[in-house]
């Protein structure tokens, strides 16, 4: 299968997003994440990675599996095992700024014997779907999720490939820019912070009400918590929809990360 041109979906579950968010910053990330694709299909490892230069190794961004030898497969990939993945052989340049790329590879499709029964056969992987994300100088960063049983209903791998492109801009920032955070800080604490860092251009209010919608609370919640009507808090939402140029929380998500 060739990579295919995706676009992210407005469509979110708020604990998801939550949960990512207050895990970004941290070393249970990885763990998270795989334990959110486990709850939609057989997977049993992901792991990401950075690919800067064509000329140079991919940068591994983290990983987490349930079969053992997880951290030597990533380091073998990294070190060799990339240039003989059909997955990557076949990435296009990055056109622009966030192409946002899928590909979906079975094992019995990876020609090379040693590739294949290493991070396929032995771990008992059936598939991998890979998502890439484009970045400036056709810089890649890549999410890679392996099937532990087969996997053919398509509306499963559409599941966990609409999941992988939320997550896409966390894995992103985490590449491009790692950073330790409290972890005592609040979530709606945290992304009104990368709010105002990103967009100064909003109000106090505005942004509150941005954070609050992106960790997934109602209207009427944040009506209640900011001690003003669900029709303001309307107000305030369109108002910096309309100024960042953005329709959804999916969206913003991605822009702020």
């Amino acid at each position: 299968m060739a990579w295919m041109s995706i676009a992210p979906r407005a469509a979110t579950e708020a604990r998801h997003v939550e949960m990512l968010v207050e895990h970004l910053d941290d070393e249970l990330f990885d763990a998270t994440l795989l334990d959110m694709f486990h709850e939609i299909a057989p997977v049993a490892e992901v792991n990401g990675f950075c690919l800067e230069d064509r000329a140079r190794d991919p940068r591994p961004v983290g990983w987490c599996g349930l079969r053992a030898g997880t951290a030597r497969r990533v380091e073998r990939y990294t070190h060799g095992f990339y240039r003989l993945d059909p997955t990557l052989q076949s990435l296009p340049p990055a056109r622009q700024r966030r192409d946002t790329l899928i590909h979906i590879l079975a094992a019995e499709s990876v020609g090379n014997d040693v590739y294949r029964r290493t991070c396929f056969e032995e771990p008992s992987f059936s598939q991998k779907v890979s998502i890439a994300q484009g970045g400036c100088n056709d810089s890649w960063t890549i999410m890679n999720i392996y099937f532990g049983e087969p996997c053919s209903r398509s509306s499963t791998i559409q599941q966990v490939v609409d999941f992988g492109l939320l997550v896409a801009p966390f894995l992103r920032r985490r590449a491009v820019a790692p950073s330790a955070v409290k972890s005592s800080e609040r979530v709606d604490d945290r992304v009104d912070r990368r709010l105002q860092r990103r967009f100064p251009l909003l109000t106090p209010r505005e942004r509150r009400v941005c954070a609050l919608t992106m960790i997934g609370k109602s209207s009427g919640e944040i009506a209640t918590t900011l001690g003003i009507r669900p029709g303001t808090v309307l107000t305030y939402r369109r108002r910096a929809y309309d100024r960042l140029g953005v329709s959804s929380a999916a969206a913003l998500v991605a822009e702020i990360l």
